[in-house]
């Protein structure tokens, strides 16, 4: 029983974790490395995030860069950058070098950005939705094996109803708060 809900709130957590990353790359009018670590790069072959092909940094709060360690790279990581429209930025070559201003933020940019925020919450929503689906199905599973009593049953799905609460909770209170961050000018 105690596996179960151990393994679903592992699941949830991971959820909550991921949620937490993505809220982090949403940008709020300054610069901030997290904004592009995740960008996937077509190098050598296969993606590879962006600070797996660079140094990400951010020497003042309008401007990010990236020391792409092989110069070869330096298109396909301006490329990358391009390709996420939801970022808006331009970024610029200055040897190995890619420098990218950040835009300002105006009223229709913040509000789409909460519109992004709010699909990445019910993105969020569903894995915890799906971790609960999978622990349920685990205690029915062992309900007809008859390793878990019917009783145990009914308490894992009224302990996973909880956790579930628990967590969405928590991703409300991030929406939330990024959300205040983004409409804050």
């Amino acid at each position: 029983m105690n596996d179960i809900l151990n393994s679903t709130e592992a699941d949830m957590k991971k959820g909550l974790e991921f949620f937490e990353a993505e809220l982090a790359g949403i940008q709020v009018g300054r610069a901030q490395p997290g904004l592009i670590d995740s960008i996937k790069v077509d190098a050598y072959g296969q993606e590879m995030t962006m600070k797996q092909v660079g140094t990400v940094s951010a020497p003042d709060p309008k401007t990010l860069q990236v020391q792409v360690w092989d110069a070869s790279l330096v298109t396909a990581v301006e490329k990358a950058i391009r390709q996420v429209e939801s970022l808006g930025l331009n970024p610029s070559t200055e040897g190995s070098m890619v420098r990218m201003n950040i835009p300002p933020m105006t009223e229709d940019r913040r509000t789409a950005l909460v519109k992004l925020l709010g699909e990445k919450q019910e993105q969020s929503s569903i894995v915890l939705r799906n971790a609960r689906h999978d622990g349920i199905k685990l205690a029915k599973s062992g309900k007809e094996e008859s390793s878990l009593t019917e009783d145990d049953y009914f308490l894992i799905e009224k302990k996973l109803d909880e956790m579930i609460r628990e967590y969405q909770d928590k991703a409300q209170k991030l929406f939330d708060a990024k959300k205040t961050e983004i409409m804050t000018i």
